[in-house]
């Protein structure tokens, strides 16, 4: 039995049907921890690009102190998303969720999550766009192929 979930999150219907598949693993299981998991691509204020795509645009390019204030407030609101969101699905559970915000490559920042917090278990969504769309997305297959742990692929 699985009691150490992860779930990587990104808002989409897919990952939404997997928190409901995690959720109905532990049903009843009071010891079980889901970990909701949103890898973040927060701005890069600090980034050229960003500040030519401001000027393009017409908005005012903040002050060095300003982005990172503008940065710190943009992952709270994600993170308090997130949790509203997770709520939202899950409703009433038995188990304890955890929500959490990573950065970086999404593959890369859920394996290193789940080894972080000993998961047993990634729960997770395959969206899989474009031209693919109804195969295999391609993070959920960069973790099924580099994995240590079982992971479900809920689609």
């Amino acid at each position: 039995m699985y009691r150490n979930i992860l779930i990587p999150y990104d808002g989409s219907d897919s990952a939404k049907h997997a928190l409901i598949t995690a959720a109905k693993i532990v049903d009843g299981d009071k010891n079980a921890v889901l970990h909701v998991f949103y890898v973040v691509d927060a701005p890069n204020f600090g980034d050229p690009e960003f500040a030519d795509a401001a000027r393009e645009a017409g908005v005012a390019y903040p002050a060095k102190i300003d982005a990172d204030m503008i940065r710190r407030k943009f992952l709270a609101h994600k993170l308090v998303e997130t949790k509203e969101e997770g709520a939202a699905v899950l409703g009433k559970i038995s188990a304890t969720v955890t929500y959490a915000l990573g950065h970086g490559k999404p593959s890369e920042a859920i394996i290193a999550f789940c080894e972080r917090n000993s998961c047993d278990l990634i729960c997770m969504g395959c969206r899989g766009i474009g031209a693919l769309r109804g195969v295999l997305g391609s993070v959920s297959y960069a973790v099924l192929r580099n994995s240590e742990v079982p992971v479900l692929v809920d689609k």
